[in-house]
């Protein structure tokens, strides 16, 4: 089972879509009422295919209008200019950013490091030019379960966790203490008031302020 057809399947199988995708030929094609900073479209890798399903839920899913979007806003961050982009920027009505959003291939979903390190920097870059908060900070993947294509996601509250040295994911590596389910909906629990969290076939790390 292919994640990379299911979502091309998906996203290519709903009328007057935002994104489509051509996997043979590598292309993509994002609407032009979304905002690119940099025109895309070839699907580089495989980070590009989870990205179109991003957007495509975004839209077709959340109800977020295509003209909240930004595709690869740029921020110079560091002493060398360094330039770092953010996959998928959603606004609210009023402009201040709610989600920096990065989408991760399934293989590097997890595993520490850049993803995370880039969206701190760029949140604050944001701050220190514009006065705005980011709301949360948003990492996406794909899987396949149970033969069916599912997501995963980490959703950090910027408000509580201005840096990457604050946001101690090992919390999520300890036992759950209270595991709460249904036949749709469970909820686990753990340290720091940081609750995995899962709707049908979506699962999602989140801090809660209890």
């Amino acid at each position: 089972m292919d994640w990379r057809k299911l979502i091309s399947d998906e996203i290519n199988g709903f009328a007057d879509g935002v994104v489509s995708l051509k996997l043979k030929k590598g292309m993509v094609r994002y609407s032009s009422r979304i905002r690119q900073n940099i025109p895309i479209h070839r699907i580089s890798e495989d980070s590009e295919i989870v990205r179109a399903y991003l957007v495509y839920r975004f839209v077709n899913k959340m109800g977020y209008s295509p003209e909240s979007l930004e595709l690869d806003r740029p921020y110079k961050v560091g002493d060398a200019g360094e330039t770092v982009t953010v996959d998928v920027v959603v606004n609210e009505e009023d402009g201040n950013p709610f989600f920096f959003a990065d989408a991760v291939a399934p293989d590097d979903f997890g595993q520490g490091g850049d993803a995370e390190s880039m969206l701190f920097l760029a949140a604050e870059k944001e701050f220190e030019q514009t006065g705005k908060v980011v709301r949360h900070l948003f990492y996406f993947t794909v899987k396949i379960e149970n033969e069916r294509l599912a997501h995963d996601s980490i959703i950090i509250d910027y408000s509580h966790f201005h840096r990457l040295s604050d946001w101690d994911r090992t919390e999520e590596t300890q036992p759950k203490s209270i595991v709460i389910k249904s036949d749709r909906f469970w909820v686990s629990r753990r340290k720091r008031c940081l609750v995995k969290m899962g709707y049908l076939n979506h699962q999602f790390t989140v801090f809660f302020e209890l």
